[in-house]
């Protein structure tokens, strides 16, 4: 499927605003706790964007340390294909980390995760990225490695608050975007130097 930066801005408005307005209507009218009080609940917010922003840039440089291993493959080549598509610049990058960050912890960590627990939530949104495969054993390490951060996230949910798992979940995809371009942009000049050879 082709990928251009308008579609990936129309969805970003989607997860951002409609994902997330989701999630604050589970919270509201299922889980039946005030936003108010949601978005006031965990630590102060200063200490939650602290651990938040801490974790997500040890998971980042843990993940793209791992990135070399045969069993993130797979993983690698579905995130390489879509930022070789959309050639993101810097701002996009932030764009599209916010409206996720955001977006997708209010409906899953928010809103999801205290309707049916942590596991369930984290295996799902793995599943729903389409990371989760059963081709071979190195998809189902890669799947069962991105659950694992997913959890993490879950943690931090609970034990911090939806601040900490936002910033953990921003500075996360902005620094593997950034790593990915950076991938992408070696290979192509390889690519180029083979041909001219």
């Amino acid at each position: 499927m082709k990928i251009s930066r308008p579609v990936v801005f129309l969805m970003s408005l989607f997860t951002l605003f409609v994902l997330g307005g989701l999630g604050l209507a589970i919270i509201a009218y299922l889980l039946h706790i005030p936003l108010t009080a949601f978005f006031l609940s965990g630590a102060p917010w200063q200490e939650q964007l602290f651990f938040g922003f801490s974790m997500g840039i040890g998971i980042s440089l843990l993940s793209v340390f791992l990135s070399s291993f045969d069993f993130m493959e797979d993983a690698n080549f579905m995130a390489g294909a879509i930022v070789k598509q959309l050639n993101p610049q810097w701002y996009h990058i932030l764009f599209y980390s916010f409206c996720a960050g955001v977006g997708e912890e209010l409906l899953f960590r928010g809103g999801i995760q205290p309707l049916i627990g942590l596991w369930p939530t984290a295996v799902i949104f793995i599943f729903l990225h389409g990371y989760l495969r059963f081709g071979s054993l190195e998809a189902v390490l890669s799947g069962f490695y991105l659950i694992l951060i997913s959890a993490a996230l879950g943690f931090l949910m609970i034990y911090r608050g939806i601040y900490a798992a936002m910033a953990a979940h921003f500075i996360i995809d902005v620094i593997m975007f950034f790593f990915i371009k950076k991938e992408v942009a070696k290979e192509g000049e390889t690519d180029y130097r083979e041909e001219e050879d």
